[in-house]
């Protein structure tokens, strides 16, 4: 039979029951109730105050105190006298407790040769007394108005540890304190400057914030508050700094620089100062948490604008002409000058760094910066009234700088490689300025290119509401075209060291609109105008009729040339009339909508992009190519577009690119019918034809290595669909 202190219950709690865990240890006594009689009243019997599990965790972490002061081992048992109560091993945390483990120990004999037998009853583990604790929370804001010169702004918010809703639990409040504060200013400082600014407008902006979160508990250990975590003998400013997330942000803008345009100045010209404007901006982040030692981020903004628009401008060289039939050659007129142009070129220079607290040796740093060059394009022409231009364009290009990577104990000695990964260490060690002049050399040749894209927009109004008779009639032509050149990534994708090679896309669509407005041409003609008006002729009542014979019977001056007039005048169509010709206006408008819609996509396209996204010597894709127009690439052609720039290595040479070729057509042909028989009672009548068509093919190199380039267009499939309005009227009475 077992005796008092035999046996022990443990209770391990910890990320594992192996090498991380706390350990409370107990030796039972044994209950001293008769054998068959556990049923008595008295408790104290069966559980017996010795069994009684009563432990307070703050014992643990003090524990975990007191083993790291003395420096024992992690991975060793502490303490090592295998009688206490207490034990700890490795760097568990009451904060991630992922396991409890219940267990029983035989204390008999020291060799454990020796068994023994008995019934344990465990029961009712769970913790009690919460400790809780009163939180502060303030905010204060200040802002300051200084007449036209700007405003500063500052704030802060404090919350500390124990805030939080009346609504919340004692575990969703804060277990930190987190401190914020932010001060920004905006000024115009051209109220600096004498002579009433000089006509300049220099808006400026800077701000200063920062966020400092202190948890309540060391980030490492999670269960120490940063003064036990001292108390064990680590150093206040490297726990305090492992363990706050910080956030802090600078920034200043000037926004928009420029010259402001005299007020007695109305005309606008190209060269003018005040079509110039000025932009810089620089930002930096600083982040930093208990697994990254800093994270900065330096991002460097700069751009010029160029805006010049006017208004009107036309030429009529036949304004002389003032009789209104000959409106079609008088209003004849032309623009000599775009009305806008616009450009504007942004440069913006980002660079962050990266850095791990741990390991300590080698040190985890990271970089990644980035250059980029934006150029963006516009031009709108109003070539006459009814024919209107317009061209966009945006361009991307990267700046390549040398980047360092790799792990070494000094980031410094980290290794150079260029953009394509070719290692250039000896050349940096070498020459001391050869980073900044490989940066300042690509700089110079405006930066690789990694995108292009135009639109181009041509409207074309025809002049029917300039011939007599004809206004009712409305129609428009449209041309729109787009080209897109996009830069592939920087890899190769065969042995000998092929690259990806870029790709190449246009669209074009071209649209007409007519629109007959019967109404306009009905309401030309009078009797129809006032039947489609629904004017009545206006009916005499006999009492009128009676008022204006007594008149003339007192004497009063009649006309009867006027009478008769005035009543022709008043007179309109009958009712009668109205109902039988009404439905005979009953087409009000018809509208006629064509449209069609093209684009080619080519993938592996070889040059590289220059002026208007086209290669030096503007030979690559072709004018025709960036105007819109459709490739042919006919496989029945042996003169076709892919065939016929084999020669001029427009295409990927490689075995391994086999991207799709993608060619689109779709034709909408729609007309609308407006009928209205009877005033407010509409019909509206469509009829809509839509066609597309997608085809795709792979066109690429089948020559072995070393043998005349041979390309060949296989794996050719089309797909589309169809779609027209049928009409089911004749079959309704079948």
């Amino acid at each position: 039979q077992v005796k008092n202190g035999e046996a022990s219950v443990f209770i391990r709690l910890g990320d594992d029951s192996e090498s991380n865990y706390y350990e409370y240890k107990v030796p039972l006594t044994v209950s001293t109730a008769p054998s068959g009689q556990m049923s008595t009243n008295d408790k104290s019997i069966i559980w017996p105050d010795e069994n009684f599990i009563d432990l307070a965790l703050e014992e643990l972490t003090n524990l975990k105190i007191e083993r790291n002061q003395a420096g024992h081992p992690f991975t060793q048992l502490y303490p090592v006298d295998p009688d206490a109560k207490i034990h700890i091993i490795g760097n568990p945390s009451l904060a991630y407790v992922r396991e409890i483990e219940v267990g029983l120990t035989n204390s008999s004999d020291i060799d454990g040769m020796k068994d023994i037998k008995g019934k344990v009853w465990i029961n009712e583990l769970r913790v009690a007394g919460f400790k809780e604790q009163a939180g502060y929370a303030a905010t204060a804001r200040l802002q300051m108005q200084m007449a036209d010169l700007g405003e500063l702004n500052f704030a802060t918010t404090y919350t500390g540890e124990g805030w939080g809703g009346l609504d919340q639990k004692l575990e969703q409040r804060n277990q930190f304190a987190q401190l914020d504060y932010d001060a920004s200013t905006s000024l115009e400082l051209s109220k600096l400057l004498p002579a009433g600014g000089m006509g300049l407008t220099i808006p400026f902006f800077a701000q200063y914030s920062k966020s400092v979160k202190s948890p309540k508990f060391e980030a490492y250990s999670e269960d120490l508050t940063f003064d036990e975590a001292v108390a064990g003998g680590a150093d206040r400013k490297d726990v305090e700094s492992r363990s706050q997330e910080t956030s802090t942000i600078k920034t200043l803008n000037f926004t928009n620089v420029k010259k402001a345009k005299s007020k007695d100045k109305k005309t606008s010209y190209p060269w003018d100062i005040s079509n110039l404007s000025a932009s810089y901006a620089y930002t930096q982040t600083k982040i930093t948490d208990p697994i990254i030692e800093e994270d900065k981020i330096t991002e460097h903004t700069g751009g010029i604008d160029y805006n010049y628009s006017r208004k009107g401008g036309h030429i009529k060289p036949f304004s002389f002409i003032k009789n209104k039939k000959l409106k079609l050659i008088s209003e004849f007129n032309f623009n000599l000058i775009p009305n806008s142009l616009t450009f504007g070129t942004t440069l913006n220079r980002k660079k962050s760094i990266r850095t791990y607290r741990l390991p300590d040796t080698p040190i985890f740093t990271f970089d990644d910066q980035r250059f980029i060059w934006e150029r963006r394009y516009g031009l709108n022409w109003d070539l006459t009234k009814a024919l209107k231009f317009t061209y966009k364009a945006n361009a991307s290009a990267v700046v390549d700088e040398l980047r360092q990577v790799g792990v070494k104990t000094n980031p410094a000695d980290r290794d150079w490689v260029t953009e394509s990964g070719e290692d250039v260490t000896t050349e940096v060690g070498d020459n001391p300025n050869f980073v900044s002049e490989y940066r300042n050399r690509n700089l110079r040749d405006l930066g690789r290119s990694k995108n292009y894209n135009h639109n181009i927009t041509a409207t074309y109004t025809l002049p029917f509401k300039l011939i007599p008779g004809m206004d009712w009639i409305n129609a428009k032509a449209d041309y729109r075209a787009g080209y897109q050149w996009e830069g592939g990534a920087l890899i190769t994708i065969d042995e000998i060291g092929t690259p990806l090679g870029n790709s190449i896309s246009n669209n074009q669509a071209r649209s007409g609109n007519v629109t007959f407005s019967f109404d306009k041409l009905y309401s030309k003609v009078p009797y129809f105008k006032a039947i489609d008006k629904g004017k009545a002729g206006r009916k005499r009542t006999g009492r009128s009729r009676r008022k204006s014979k007594s008149k003339d019977s007192l004497g009063a001056v009649g006309n009867d040339k006027k009478d008769k007039k005035k009543k022709k005048e008043d007179s309109g169509p009958s009712k009668i009339e109205r109902i039988l010709i009404r439905p005979l206006l009953a087409l009000r408008d018809i509208k006629f909508s064509y449209k069609e819609d093209l684009s080619t996509f080519l993938p592996g396209f070889m040059p590289q992009s220059n002026l208007l996204g086209m290669s030096s010597g503007f030979s690559a894709p072709g004018w025709e190519f960036i105007g819109g127009l459709q490739p042919n690439i006919d496989t029945k052609d042996p003169n076709n577009y892919l065939l016929s720039n084999v020669a001029n290595n427009y295409f990927n040479p490689s075995q391994n690119f086999s991207d799709e070729i993608v060619q689109t057509r779709r034709h909408n042909f729609d007309v609308k019918i407006g009928v209205e028989p009877f005033k407010d009672f509409d019909i509206d009548v469509n009829f809509r034809k839509d066609y597309q068509e997608t085809h795709t093919e792979v066109f690429k190199n089948k020559s072995d290595p070393g043998e005349d380039i041979q390309f060949i267009q296989n794996a050719g499939y089309d797909f589309g669909s169809y779609e027209s309005t049928y009409s089911g009227l004749s079959t309704l009475f079948k």
